[in-house]
């Protein structure tokens, strides 16, 4: 029984742990991948061929450093990690790396004479791409970071061939803890681990067991081409995982573990390796000898820009080291690509055979490249390599000295790459000078380039003739462009017209013909005319209407605004015709402008000079100014208030429909009934319409169940334009005007024939006693009316004052 619940006890705690710990995605990745892409399998293939190659041409790997970016993604506080967890991962790393992780001594006898130091440093950046200063941490607010993937790439995504990308998450769409892909082989060329922040370093959010503070060494080792150490399958403890291998001689074949730490296991006739980083056991502490040999031939591979991280000079442009002075001999490397460059890459061997520099894998198709590299004095080898095994196909490569020597050289290495020895001497004394022969003050005899080369040229970098080389301006800089400022796409920069000036289209409604009589209207510099966005700028007309004998509005004349002094020439009726074709004396000018950037037309309010001759008024040979102008917004909108129980309501918009059950459909659930002034009514309760059509100018008697406002869009007629007939006795009229204007000013012309006028409230207006109660007549209500005779009401212009 006791050993019963034992077992019992430990299945939970293995599912607790599970629980709380995501395994690696890597397998499942990749297996998409070469489901996308299957031509990656013949590329594995290949790159096995050239990583088995660069560990059998070696005796030793060096040090290395790798320049390191994290990327936090988050949408709240808790998955903003703090930067001391990222320090906290970088130091978890690179002490299992290096061998410094306190469990290392703890590695079993059995393993003890495998278990390596691999040597490699991993450093956040100090330089950003763009040259700028960086934490290596940078931040970016995203919901993605709730189901992370290759999405999270495209947020931010720093070069590949400098910096090893790691994004941290929230929880990663496919519930795994974190997941890289073997070098070459990620979607888009998007190279470096995604991890969960739970499982990111060993402090803040991460639960820092073992499982999780190693998981990002995990990926790192997948990331640097280490498999899992039971091989490619996807899943451990599978007895067929005993069939397949990581391809690393020292780690014994297995089927995998999942959790746990059973360093007495053996599941494929020997000892397993159950502490190896590779493994998903709570115990992992080690890599071994072979893994570290393997991961390091991986950066010596272009396969996926590797080689290119460790690279002294994008040690010095990622600010992992400072440059300081090269105290040996610096040569340079001059290579030249041919076609399918992306398989070239090169490696300089030291008398050990180790690499200390290299380069390739990003190459472009017939291209020069140059690298400096600081050797002392020795020997060396060059090895080129070709990832396909079928030469370099056209290219070649120079190894020159400092003084310009070549000391290496070979053209078209074929296979996978040929080797070349040199030797580096003892430079002879510089001579300092300008060596850039295309430099005013080239120098042929220098050996040492000072600084002080002077190249003649263009230095913007906007202009149509930039010249990147050089270094002093001589004015010669050609800007191309539309140098007309008449034209829709004036360039104010252009110095020279390249024929490519738009000019505007005027719209018809602005056409308009001399009758022999104008009057002058200044639009000066100064003005200040206001549109609904901001000022008036270039290309708007500014035009003035009158209306002929059908009230049809004609321009009368318009200017294009430039920004500078213009006129209007205003045209006169001509009295020879029978028609009205401009403005005759006395009639006021009304102002248009058409926005051209929005293509809108605007009726406008304008400003005169006082101190001209004439100003709001046309007459013939008459001159005016403005000072200032506004558009009149455009009414197209009206929010309406019932307050509860009854009152009167009235619209100044035409709606597309005015089915009053089809205007009050908003407010539907609180009305009771609506009633017009014959007491004809709208029933929603009863789907009865008794009234038909709002009419523009009736008001209607409404009763709704709970206060409410009703928002309603529409065309709006201008109320000087609508006329609204109020017949013997009782009625009800509507306010059309966009502001409240006193009751007995708006009825003024008519006020001998009314009665009385209510609101809905039963305030009275009562002219034979000269009595407003009702004050103000406001938008959006109606009003009750008696009239001793029928008459017509008509509202002034918005634009006037009662």
């Amino acid at each position: 029984m006791l050993k019963l619940l034992s077992s019992l006890f430990f299945s939970l705690l293995s599912l607790t742990v599970f629980s709380q710990s995501h395994p690696c995605g890597f397998s499942l990745y990749m297996q998409q991948r070469y489901e996308e892409e299957p031509a990656l399998l013949d590329m594995r293939e290949e790159y096995e061929q050239e990583i088995q190659s660069i560990i059998n041409s070696r005796t030793y790997f060096s040090q290395k450093t790798i320049p390191v970016v994290v990327h936090i993604i988050y949408n709240d506080s808790y998955s903003n990690i703090s930067n001391s967890q990222v320090y906290s991962a970088l130091s978890a790393l690179n002490e299992d790396f290096n061998a410094s992780n306190s469990d290392f001594s703890s590695v079993v006898s059995s393993f003890s004479g495998v278990k390596s130091d691999v040597e490699i440093t991993f450093s956040l950046a100090n330089i950003a791409p763009d040259g700028s200063v960086t934490t290596g941490i940078t931040r970016t607010q995203s919901n993605l970071t709730d189901s992370a993937g290759e999405n999270v790439k495209s947020l931010v995504l720093w070069d590949t061939d400098m910096y090893l990308n790691i994004w941290v998450v929230d929880n990663i769409e496919s519930g795994a803890g974190a997941y890289a892909y073997y070098p070459g082989t990620a979607p888009s060329g998007a190279e470096g681990i995604v991890c969960r922040h739970q499982q990111f370093g060993t402090i803040g959010t991460s639960s820092s067991s073992n499982f999780a503070a190693t998981t990002l060494t995990h990926e790192v080792g997948h990331f640097l081409n280490l498999a899992h150490t039971w091989g490619n399958s996807n899943d451990p403890e599978l007895a067929s995982n005993c069939d397949d291998d990581d391809n690393v001689e020292d780690t014994p074949n297995t089927i995998g573990t999942l959790y746990g730490c059973n360093t007495n296991q053996s599941t494929c006739g020997s000892l397993d390796n159950v502490q190896n980083f590779m493994d998903y056991t709570d115990c992992t502490n080690m890599f071994t000898e072979g893994q570290r040999s393997r991961v390091h031939a991986a950066l010596h591979s272009a396969q996926g820009g590797r080689v290119n991280l460790w690279q002294y000079e994008n040690l010095l442009a990622t600010g992992v080291i400072e440059e300081s002075d090269c105290e040996d001999e610096l040569i340079e490397v001059q290579i030249h690509t041919g076609t399918y460059s992306n398989e070239v890459s090169w490696v300089i061997l030291d008398t050990n055979g180790e690499g200390i520099a290299g380069g390739g894998g990003t190459y472009s198709n017939n291209s020069n490249y140059y690298s400096s590299v600081c050797l002392p004095n020795g020997t060396y080898t060059f090895q080129s390599i070709d990832s396909y095994g079928d030469g370099w196909n056209g290219g070649y490569y120079y190894v020159r000295d400092c003084d310009n020597a070549v000391i290496a050289n070979d053209n078209n290495p074929s296979g996978y790459g040929e080797s070349q020895s040199f030797v580096v001497d003892i430079c002879s004394e510089a001579i300092e000078g300008c060596t850039d022969p295309s430099a005013s003050n080239y120098n042929p005899e220098a050996t040492e380039n000072d600084g002080s080369c002077i190249v003649l040229g263009c230095t913007n970098p906007e202009a149509d003739n930039y010249n990147s080389g050089a270094n002093q301006e001589d004015d010669s800089c050609v800007f191309y462009g539309c140098t007309d400022n008449t034209a829709i796409n004036y360039d104010s920069e252009a110095n020279e017209d390249d024929g490519s000036c738009e000019y505007p289209i005027v719209p018809d409604l602005f056409n308009y013909e001399l009758t022999g009589s104008n009057h002058t209207i200044v639009i000066p510099d100064e003005m200040v005319f206001n549109l609904l966005e901001g000022p008036i700028s270039n290309l708007d007309i500014i035009g003035v209407f009158y209306s002929d004998e059908n009230g049809v509005e004609h321009c009368g004349g318009y200017i294009i605004w430039q920004g500078t002094t213009n006129s209007i020439a205003a045209q006169g009726d001509d009295t020879t015709t029978d028609e009205i074709d401009g403005f005759a004396e006395g009639v006021e000018f009304q102002f248009k402008i058409w926005d051209y950037s929005d293509d809108m037309l605007f009726d406008c309010s304008v400003s005169f000079n006082t101190a001209m001759p004439n100003q709001e008024y046309f007459t013939n040979n008459g001159i005016s100014a403005i000072t200032s102008g506004n558009v009149i917004p455009p009414v197209n909108d009206q929010e309406i208030q019932f307050p509860l129980g009854w009152s009167i309501f009235s619209t100044y918009l035409t709606l597309e429909t005015m089915d009053v059950a089809v205007v009050l459909n908003p407010i539907f659930e609180n009305l009771v009934i609506v009633k017009d002034f014959e007491g004809l009514a709208y029933l929603p309760d009863w789907s009865y319409n008794g009234i038909g059509d709002l009419i523009l100018g009736d008001a209607y008697q409404v009763k709704v169940q709970e206060e409410c406002n009703l928002f309603i869009e529409g065309e709006y007629f201008l109320p000087d334009e609508v006329q609204i007939y109020l017949p013997t006795g009782w009625s009800l009229f509507g306010y059309l005007r966009t502001q409240p204007a006193n009751c007995d000013a708006v009825l003024d012309e008519i006020k001998s024939e009314v009665m009385i006028a209510k609101d809905y409230l039963g305030n009275a207006y009562l002219p034979i006693w000269d009595f407003n109660g009702i004050g103000d007549l406001k938008p959006g209500q109606g009003y009750q009316i008696k009239m001793n005779s029928p008459q017509v009401l008509q509202y002034i212009s918005n634009l006037d004052n009662y």
